[in-house]
């Protein structure tokens, strides 16, 4: 308590020192309740994000960083194709053994990831090289059972019988997954290499896909089925979900199953930005780094498993006390802040999917954080038991990807998918037909829809300075650029 007390007393301080610093800014209409500093750099990663899908790989911090760019170099396969990769195997070797607390919020490094691309657009390699330490692990537990198994059963099963776990699985029926689940405390990752084909043997209208969401938020599953003899109990489920679809095959797939229910906001979206494929070269992986980066995740893995994984006695069954992380004064600032820009974006915004999008980039935001602080950091959290400020960052930054790319998702699905940077010919004609003295967004708007421009992207459209100048909150006027 007296540690909570003191936490907060700094907070304070450090924020009445912010706004000291800053007194003489004059603020805008914008977003007035973020510190000054934060709010420049939450546009700059905004406008960045914008008018570049490609994430850069060193976001990333130390050793994981260095191998990304490695790996690009001798494959040189899509940017953000390496970045779904390796996110995930760091996530899935960290799994339920670590839970971030905020003050009103629990968040663990839990994802769900598609690369999305054309069919040989590399999706495949990338998710194979960056698990294969997670595929060795798997070999080992499985190893290990089939040992611990045999010699139970030569000594008539005396003692505790051996329980089989999973890190990584990339089939099963919803019920084998919940099962995986029960006796794998820690979590693993469903790896497919078409996740369009684990969508398609789940029935939209069954309850696979509330129990993914379920799953996604870490929520109790408590499943009975009609023999009672195989009811499903996990108190805190952890399973990663990653793998290649093709553009047509999510645009298909997402109108079945439809955007209400929120699944499509809980995946993250790495979609490729390569018009060409790149010519092969002659250079080779350095094996240092491949060998430091395999020895990273599973010293992860399996440091964390030592120090969160019991049995309990009572039940026989295993179960999973995690590390408990925290945010320091500075990246609370932050965070605190980019919530608050989050939400004046929420309330500026007239399309209820954007709100939905960014509802679930603030949550991203905090399993970012986390993935990152163990890939700087590693597993010793006496010494380094809260978030750091470069940390926070690189997890706004990377959050600020994400709402990018959700975005053209969402124009994917809806049809709407010009590309208003390129300015096709109908962004052309709306603009020429708009006044040249300063117009309001609802009239702007309602002229978009005589050319059929969603009010989605007319809202970007505003954004762009080489077309638009903001006069006022609300008010914008052409710039005459063209």
């Amino acid at each position: 308590m007296k540690k909570t007390h003191e936490r907060a007393i700094l907070f304070a301080r450090k924020k009445a020192d912010s706004n000291k610093e800053y007194q003489h800014y004059k603020e805008d209409q914008e977003c007035e309740v973020i510190l000054p500093y934060i709010k420049e750099r939450l546009k700059f990663f905004e406008a960045q994000s914008s008018q570049d899908r490609d994430i850069p790989l060193d976001i990333f911090p130390g050793i994981f960083g260095k191998y990304a760019k490695e790996y690009y170099k001798v494959y040189q396969h899509p940017n953000n194709y390496i970045f779904g990769a390796m996110l995930s195997a760091i996530s899935t070797v960290i799994g339920m053994s670590v839970v971030l607390h905020t003050k009103k919020y629990k968040n663990t490094a839990a994802f769900y990831g598609m690369l999305i691309g054309k069919s040989g657009s590399a999706k495949t390699h990338p998710m194979e090289y960056f698990l294969s330490p997670i595929i060795e692990i798997e070999r080992e537990i499985t190893k290990k059972y089939a040992v611990d198994y045999n010699r139970w059963k030569r000594n008539e099963t005396s003692g505790d019988k051996p329980i089989k776990q999973n890190i990584t699985i990339n089939s099963g029926t919803a019920e084998a997954i919940l099962k995986r689940l029960e006796n794998s405390p820690k979590g693993f990752i469903n790896y497919v290499d078409e996740i369009e084909s684990f969508f398609r043997s789940r029935d939209p209208n069954s309850s696979a896909i509330p129990d993914l969401l379920t799953i996604w938020n870490n929520q109790r599953i408590n499943k009975g089925l009609k023999d009672n003899l195989n009811d499903y109990n996990v108190d805190s489920p952890f399973m990663n979900l990653l793998g290649g679809i093709q553009v047509e095959e999510l645009v298909n797939r997402f109108k079945t199953i439809g955007t209400s229910n929120g699944l499509l906001w809980r995946f993250i979206p790495f979609i490729n930005t390569q018009n060409q494929i790149p010519y092969e070269n002659d250079l080779e992986i350095d094996l240092k780094l491949k060998s430091s980066f395999d020895h990273e995740i599973k010293s992860i893995y399996y440091n964390l498993y030592r120090d969160t994984i019991t049995i309990d006695q009572d039940t026989e069954k295993l179960i999973c006390n995690p590390k408990k992380l925290l945010l320091d004064v500075e990246s609370n600032i932050i965070y605190n802040d980019y919530i608050k820009y989050c939400i004046f974006r929420q309330n500026n915004t007239p399309n209820n999917k954007i709100e939905e999008i960014l509802a679930k980039v603030k949550i991203y935001c905090l399993r970012f954080a986390l993935i990152f602080h163990v890939a700087k950091r590693g597993t010793d959290f006496k010494k380094y038991p809260e978030i750091e400020e470069d940390t926070m960052w690189r997890a706004v930054q990377l959050s600020e990807y994400l709402f990018s790319s959700q975005k053209y998702c969402l124009d994917l699905i809806s049809g709407e998918g010009d590309n208003i940077f390129g300015i096709s010919k109908k962004y052309l004609d709306f603009y020429h037909a708009l006044p040249n003295e300063p117009f309001k967004t609802s009239f702007g708007n309602e002229m978009a829809k005589r050319y059929k421009i969603s009010e989605r992207m007319i809202f970007d459209f505003y954004k762009n300075v080489n077309f638009f100048k903001k006069v006022s909150h609300g008010v914008y006027s052409k710039t005459n650029f063209i």
